[in-house]
């Protein structure tokens, strides 16, 4: 486990480092695991899973040297994003056998077909794809059905306020409540 506020002084912060803290303590108790500097995570973990999301602090952030530091015989997975590991570098390691092995499944550019892991024995390579399941198809499925027939519905409410109201059709949905009020004003007597 590794959190990692990328050098940033919390010090002057005092109510946000102690926030911090418990936080990690809290962590530590509840799930039994024990923070780490990424220095020393590197360096006694079997397995590093890489998590976080692509900014200008993460960008690059396994390198040459971050993988130097990694535990002989480790596994290195990637289902962040790409630029966050160096491909090149990471190809360097395993072909060193430095590294046991690697898993990756986000590339610099995707799709992938030029990365410097392919046909490496000790790389998988899976296509950037955990969307890609039956259940998850159904489910789209199942909202965008739900979708059209919301606007379905919307559009059929519109046109028979239309009719009735016999004004210009408002193809919001958002616009309904306006047509509503417009209808009930014409449908009230005059006083």
């Amino acid at each position: 486990f590794h959190m990692d506020f990328n050098g940033t002084d919390f010090t002057k912060a005092g109510t946000l480092e102690a926030k911090i803290e418990d936080t990690i303590a809290a962590w530590e108790e509840e799930y039994g695991v024990q923070y780490l500097p990424m220095d020393q995570l590197l360096a006694t973990c079997d397995y590093i899973s890489v998590n976080v999301p692509l900014t200008e602090a993460t960008r690059g952030m396994f390198d040459t040297a971050a993988f130097a530091q990694m535990k002989p015989g480790s596994i290195f997975i990637n289902i962040a994003r790409g630029p966050v590991a160096d491909a090149h570098a990471l190809r360097a390691a395993l072909d060193s056998g430095h590294l046991a092995g690697a898993a990756i499944d986000v590339y610099d550019v995707e799709p992938c077909t030029d990365s410097p892991l392919i046909g490496q024995p000790n790389a998988l390579l899976t296509p950037h794809t955990a969307t890609y399941t039956s259940e998850n198809f159904t489910t789209m499925n199942i909202i965008i059905m739900k979708k059209t027939t919301k606007m379905y519905c919307w559009y059929m409410i519109m046109m028979m306020c239309r009719k009735r109201a016999n004004i210009n059709m408002i193809t919001m949905p958002n616009m309904l409540w306006y047509t509503v009020m417009k209808l009930k004003t014409k449908s009230m007597p005059s006083q």
